[in-house]
């Protein structure tokens, strides 16, 4: 299957994708989408959520424009990809605006969550408070395929909330790069870490993480690298 969804403005609405398949190889695209309020929260949770089953499938998320909007309710979340079972899968997911506006908070801006091994980007991305709990969170709690992981040239400014995290790294079996961001103006910056015992393999380098009230970042020990990052008046 390959479903391509461009160039629609939605108000107070969401993309909602939803792949239960067996067939290996399924494409989706999403991209220069506007979402100019996000939908009842009680149908679809993200603007735009994808939610994998198949073997192997393909997500390409980018150039897309989304905020909050002001339709009162529960806290809506921007981009979601969701590995329901353990698919390897292959996301690309960049150049997108997600802005929390309008009073209603947001869960999440970009979220990737579950699946086996295969190859995620996260680039070039910005995602805007206030009301903004996390940021970008990437998080895989089990797998024994190695996946490919890389955080790159993203923005995140105006996260408030103290329990939540700017930029969240949790990942197992992973080889993760996260380079040149910049986490600024929040309440806790960056986190990057495994789940439970199992640490993660990254190289934390170049990323700017400042002016957060709570914490600037904080970095499991392990087989990670972390080098020429700039913290400053956390």
């Amino acid at each position: 299957a390959s479903v391509t969804l461009v160039d629609l403005t939605l108000r107070n609405g969401a993309i909602d994708i939803v792949d239960a398949g067996t067939t290996a190889g399924n494409v989706y695209r999403v991209e220069r989408v506007r979402v100019q309020s996000i939908g009842r929260p009680e149908v679809v949770g993200c603007a735009v959520n994808v939610t994998l089953n198949s073997p192997a499938p393909q997500v390409i998320v980018g150039d897309n424009t989304i905020r909050t909007g002001a339709v009162s309710g529960s806290p809506r979340r921007g981009i979601c990809v969701v590995a329901e079972a353990s698919p390897t899968i292959n996301a690309a997911v960049f150049r997108n605006r997600v802005s929390a506006q309008g009073g209603v908070p947001m869960v999440v801006g970009i979220g990737v969550n579950g699946g086996a091994g295969g190859s995620v980007q996260l680039s070039a991305n910005t995602v805007l408070g206030p009301g903004l709990i996390n940021g970008i969170a990437v998080q895989r709690s089990a797998g024994s395929s190695t996946r490919t992981l890389r955080v790159d040239n993203n923005v995140v400014a105006g996260q408030d909330d103290a329990a939540a995290w700017g930029l969240t790294i949790q990942s197992v079996n992973t080889d993760a790069r996260i380079v040149n961001n910049t986490i600024v103006h929040g309440a806790r910056g960056m986190l990057v870490a495994g789940f439970d015992a199992l640490p993660v393999n990254a190289r934390v380098a170049n990323n700017l993480v400042a002016f957060h009230t709570t914490l600037g970042y904080s970095i499991q020990p392990g087989p990670t690298t972390n080098a020429n990052n700039l913290a400053f008046a956390n």
